[in-house]
């Protein structure tokens, strides 16, 4: 496991990072991760856009992405996320067809 991060925005970063390289394992580059504070201020949840996840069920990038960070993140700063969010750009604009 990872070394433990000291501020949320370190933790932000190290959060990006992890999913981007965890992804990418799995042929799937993010066009974007938007990270935004939860909790005022001390959490974070994420969005991340991938024309990649379109075969994929909802279900499946969840469970990917949590595996990813259950393995970069000590359990605290697990606690820290509080919602991570996969979609194709379409999904991203609304368009769920």
């Amino acid at each position: 496991m990872a070394a433990k991060t000291n501020s949320l925005e370190a933790l932000r970063r190290k959060i990006k990072a992890a999913l981007r390289k965890g992804l990418k394992a799995y042929g799937i580059q993010p066009k974007r991760i938007i990270a935004e504070p939860a909790v005022n201020g001390t959490k974070w949840r994420f969005l991340i856009i991938s024309d990649d996840f379109e075969p994929w069920l909802f279900s499946e990038r969840q469970d990917v992405i949590w595996r990813l960070l259950e393995k970069s993140l000590e359990a605290d700063e697990l606690l820290k996320v509080t919602m991570v969010m996969a979609l194709t750009e379409k999904e991203a604009k609304g368009d769920f067809r």
